[in-house]
């Protein structure tokens, strides 16, 4: 999750990268559905997140095709079906603890629209805008 607020990543994305992705200027982020990739640049709290993954079942042996950042007990990308029902035990626990449910796509959405200059690789003004979930600060006239 945290990789995926970071580099506003879909999860498709997160699941795809591999250790061959973290270079000396950042993480290189192929996105999906026609977006353009990017270079995320390292800070204190991305390597922490790397290093959280790579620590993720460190014993496991590295496939012939490359090391994937996350992955399963043979090394293996984390499958969709794995994925998914990970998240719904998370959620039940998140609810349960009082919290309001979330989907991880909206996980994107809010690094996103924390995010300073706004990109997440989209092309188009419109995706911009579905991206963007803060509400703008409009100040009143005499409200300066």
């Amino acid at each position: 999750m945290e990789l995926a607020y970071l580099c506003r990543a879909r999860w498709s994305e997160v699941a795809a990268l591999r250790q061959q992705d973290i270079v000396s200027e950042g993480l290189r982020l192929c996105r999906g559905k026609g977006s353009a990739g990017e270079l995320t640049a390292l800070s204190p709290r991305l390597l922490a997140a790397l290093d959280a993954c790579k620590a993720y079942n460190a014993g496991a042996p590295s496939p012939i095709s490359g090391a994937y950042l996350i992955h399963d007990k043979k090394g293996r990308p984390i499958s969709r079906n794995a994925f998914q029902s990970a998240w719904g035990r998370a959620m039940r626990k998140w609810v349960e603890a009082g919290n309001e449910r979330f989907t991880y796509h909206d996980i994107k959405a809010c690094g996103y629209s924390d995010q300073k200059v706004q990109d997440a690789g989209h092309r188009s003004e419109k995706m911009h805008k579905v991206y963007n979930r803060k509400m703008r600060v409009v100040i009143p006239p005499g409200g300066e």
